[in-house]
């Protein structure tokens, strides 16, 4: 008899804390696909907005992918829930934190498929909040799909 860990299924780099073998026990699983929405929502809709490749589709570097699929990814086996509701990022300056928070409240508020998203910015500084709104505002802008789906307010 071969004993398969419950979760076999699950791409190892995804369960990396004691905390996630609990949620298995607790009825939670990782669907991959589930969680990659919000990476081929980026990769679909985003244009780079500063620098070198400014206007070009976008392509998000590995650590983006690793956050974004565990975030969105696990949910509860039965009712879909998601295991988590808040999420915290730390990252050096300069490495995509403001692009990669108007990815999320974008797809949040446009192709997650909740009825009447609440989307919100919260920052330290009103420099902090404005950056990652400048970034929503210049993705808009930057895809025809997205502009025609929505509307800025200033």
């Amino acid at each position: 008899m071969v004993c398969v860990p419950k979760f076999a299924h699950i791409p190892e780099q995804y369960v990396r804390t004691k905390d996630d073998k609990l949620a298995l026990d607790r009825g939670f699983t990782l669907d991959v696909a589930l969680g990659e929405k919000p990476v081929r929502f980026a990769e679909s809709y985003f244009r780079t907005t500063r620098g070198f490749g400014a206007g070009r589709p976008v392509r998000l570097q590995d650590w983006q992918r690793d956050y974004l699929i565990p975030l969105f990814g696990w949910v509860h086996r039965e009712s879909r829930l998601r295991r988590h509701r808040e999420a915290t990022l730390f990252c050096p300056r300069q490495n995509g934190k403001s692009f990669l928070c108007s990815l999320i409240a974008l797809y949040m508020l446009a192709a997650d498929g909740e009825h009447g998203p609440d989307v919100m910015l919260l920052g330290t500084t009103s420099e902090q909040t404005s950056v990652v709104y400048g970034e929503i505002v210049e993705s808009i802008r930057q895809s025809p799909e997205l502009e025609s789906a929505l509307h800025i307010t200033e």
